[in-house]
Formats: C-alpha cells, sequence, structure tokens
C-alpha cells in the first residue's frame, strides 16, 4: 500500500502537482511514522510549497527519529532562516558541516546568512571565506561576504565582492541592492 503511494506521490511532485504530492506524504507519515525519509520528503515538498511551519513540524519528527541526519538538520536550517529562527538556523547548519555525508556548502551558506542577521558579521564574513574555498564560483557566499563588509566598514572590498556576486549571477537582488 505505502510502495503504491510513494510512486504516486513522486509522479505527482515530478509533474508539478507539489499540493497532491504533499497530502499522499502526510497520508505516508500517517501510515509509517516511522521512517525519517518520508517525514522528510513530506517536508521538502512543504518548503517548495513555501510551507516553512508545517515543514519544521516534519522535520521535528525526523529528527526524533535520526537526530544526525544532515539532509533533515540543513533543511532544517534553511526553513529556520525563513521564520526568523536565525541563531537555531546556525547553530544547525553548523551542526551538519561536522557530519559525514552533509552538505558541507549549503551549511556554510545557510550559516551565513543567518549570522548576517543575527548581526555577527566578523563571523559571516570567514563562514562566507570557507564556502568560497570550498567553491569560488558561489555568487551567494560572494553576496554574504559583501554584506558583512560593509557592515564591518570595508566599503571598496564590499563593493568588489558584489561585482563579483553580479559577475556570477547577473542580475541577483540581494548584490544589486546592497551594491
Amino acid at each position: 500500500m505505502i510502495e503504491a503511494l510513494l510512486e504516486q506521490a513522486d509522479r505527482l511532485a515530478a509533474g508539478g502537482q507539489l499540493e497532491k504530492a504533499r497530502d499522499l506524504y502526510v497520508q505516508i507519515c500517517q501510515q509509517a511514522p516511522h521512517r525519517a525519509c518520508y517525514w522528510l520528503r513530506l517536508a521538502e515538498l512543504q518548503y517548495e510549497l513555501d510551507q516553512f511551519g508545517p515543514c519544521l513540524q516534519a522535520l521535528e519528527y525526523a529528527l526524533r527519529l535520526e537526530p544526525r541526519n544532515p539532509a533533515v538538520l540543513l533543511l532544517a536550517s534553511a526553513a529556520l532562516l525563513e521564520t526568523g529562527g536565525y541563531a537555531q538556523a546556525a547553530q544547525l547548519a553548523n551542526q551538519v558541516q561536522h557530519l559525514e555525508g552533509g552538505n558541507r556548502l549549503a551549511a556554510l551558506l545557510n550559516q551565513g546568512m543567518a549570522l548576517l542577521r543575527l548581526e555577527r558579521f566578523a563571523e559571516a564574513l570567514a563562514v562566507a571565506g570557507a564556502a568560497l574555498e570550498l567553491d569560488e564560483t558561489q555568487a551567494v557566499a560572494h553576496s554574504t561576504r559583501g554584506s558583512a563588509l560593509f557592515s564591518l566598514g570595508r566599503c571598496e572590498e564590499a563593493l568588489a565582492a558584489f561585482d563579483r556576486t553580479l559577475a556570477l549571477r547577473p542580475g541577483h537582488g540581494p548584490a544589486l541592492i546592497n551594491r
């Protein structure tokens, strides 16, 4: 029964019918509440639908089952960024960086954004630098770096970081505004 629901939900999601896929994943989670992977998939769909509160609720279930699952922790940090839970987002992103199988680059990007919003600019600058060491072409990391530099009063360096962001991703809203 669950296998058929999973196939149908995945088909719906692939076809862009995210609400219907989400509804099926709710049923799947009710039938198999002991499977963290189902809670994670439900949370991913809710995140895509900008339903961050329900996303975080689904992630709570997944974390009870697998408290060190890097994919669950990373999505939780992203959802917390959207809901204003910046301190917890930074903490979870930091945790992901130290877990085997965690997406260190994505975790650094989330952590940098959270630190900016917490006005911890020197730390955000260091985290953006670590992200750029992993991938020099990360426009978000250059933008975070620029925002941190500007907030630290290093305006010329900030302009260069925003210019690099725009070279990598023309039309990047935050870089255009901040520049």
